[in-house]
């Protein structure tokens, strides 16, 4: 029992059906149903898609009759398939009795005349007057410097809370916040999480120790209204994936120092934190 193996060759316009037996030859469909013919130069874009379906035709009707003859059983249908590729297979450029040499049926100069004129102008060109984009005046800038906070409320750290994410017991960390689920990991880095109050009235009733890169003073006395505290710790950026991402180091870096101007601001140390301690 013969096994055979179809493979579509889409190489130089040709679709080979091979079989597994090397006694039998190799079939093309340049060779279907008419003379052998010379793979054209260029062809239009439905090639690809004209020789799937060839292919998939030629799967369902290729039939041997013989090994040593190889003849087609389906020989009005291969010419049929030979017909289709003739059609659409065209060959551009090939002199002017194909009609469609010289110009290869683009046509005298002009835009589609083109290497990619077909596809139209780019975007934003206006046939060569000034654009709209250059005639409006710049207005602003972007802040390269900007800081951009992961912003936590502090109804939601207590609904954390409550829900068993968060031990009131410990020390609330930026990292046990993004482990709670809280905020997500790009967000967080490089800035940090900043704490902000609520529009409403929240009531705390656990006092928390909390933290944080930022908050605000909201959020600041609704955690000390309950007896809690908010702690503002300096990181780098290279000390806050440290402290949000440790397994991603082999060694741990140190922490970097406080600036002056940060110090005046409240901000401590992370060696200084109350985390700190509680590790130890």
């Amino acid at each position: 029992k013969t096994a055979y193996e179809i493979c579509a060759c889409l190489v130089g316009s040709e679709m080979c059906i091979r079989d597994s037996d090397s006694s039998v030859p190799k079939f093309s469909l340049n060779t279907l149903g008419g003379t052998p013919r010379t793979a054209p130069k260029r062809k239009v874009g439905r090639s690809l898609v004209a020789a799937l379906f060839a292919c998939a035709w030629c799967v369902s009707c290729v039939r041997f009759e013989d090994a040593a003859t190889s003849k087609c059983r389906c020989n009005t249908r291969c010419k049929w398939i030979s017909a289709l590729f003739n059609h659409l297979y065209r060959c551009v450029g090939s002199r002017q009795g194909s009609g469609l040499g010289k110009t290869a049926g683009r046509g005298h100069k002009g835009q589609k005349a083109r290497s990619g004129g077909s596809a139209g102008p780019r975007i934003g060109f206006e046939g060569g007057q000034t654009p709209l984009y250059k005639r409006i005046a710049k207005r602003g800038f972007t802040n390269i410097h900007r800081v951009e906070y992961a912003e936590v409320k502090v109804s939601t750290v207590i609904d954390a809370v409550a829900a068993g994410r968060l031990d009131a017991s410990r020390v609330v960390t930026q990292r046990a916040l993004m482990s709670a689920g809280l905020v997500k990991r790009n967000r967080a880095l490089p800035h940090g999480i900043k704490l902000l109050g609520d529009a409403r009235d929240v009531k705390v009733d656990t006092p928390l120790t909390i933290e944080v890169a930022a908050v605000s003073a909201g959020a600041a006395a609704a955690v000390e209204s309950a007896g809690g505290r908010v702690v503002r710790v300096y990181h780098t950026a290279l000390g806050l994936r440290a402290h949000l991402l440790p397994h991603k180091f082999d060694n741990l870096p140190r922490f970097a120092a406080v600036p002056p101007v940060y110090v005046d601001k409240g901000y401590v140390h992370p060696d200084d934190a109350p985390s700190a301690s509680e590790q130890q």
